[in-house]
């Protein structure tokens, strides 16, 4: 079933957890309980409740407004956001401000271009990465 107000997927939902539109549900008829399936629950009222948003998520249109560095920040900190995404960025970030290199340094022009390399790849990760974030896609 889709909202008719943001016509995304919303499944079974009574109010749309993207934009808080009341969703009318069409009754189906009624069906046959038998005394098998007559079973009481504690919480038996507060089935099928909304109680917000999924996960606690800022807007695309919020994540417009920040910086790249605020925007990092929060892509760090979401935990929708894979682990391994992150881990390859903190990689990176590790590799270039340790001391150790894989060409030692030397060899003085070569020496510089592994960390360019690896500059390159979390620029190149970091920008891709980003704006899918920013767009809502974690």
């Amino acid at each position: 079933m889709k909202c008719p107000n943001c016509q995304r997927e919303i499944m079974l939902a009574k109010i749309c957890p993207y934009c808080s539109t009341r969703i009318k549900v069409k009754p189906r008829g009624k069906k046959k309980v038998t005394p098998f399936r007559k079973v009481h629950h504690k919480d038996q009222g507060k089935r099928g409740e909304f109680k917000g948003r999924i996960r606690n998520e800022k807007t695309a249109q919020e994540r417009m407004e920040f910086t790249p560095i605020q925007l990092t920040l929060e892509y760090m900190k979401d935990p929708a956001v894979p682990f391994s995404k992150k881990l390859t960025i903190i990689g990176a970030v590790a590799y270039i401000l340790s001391p150790i290199d894989l060409i030692p340094a030397f060899l003085f022009p070569l020496s510089i271009l592994d960390d360019a390399i690896v500059i390159g790849y979390l620029l190149r990760t970091l920008s891709f990465e980003l704006t899918k974030y920013r767009a809502g896609y974690y």
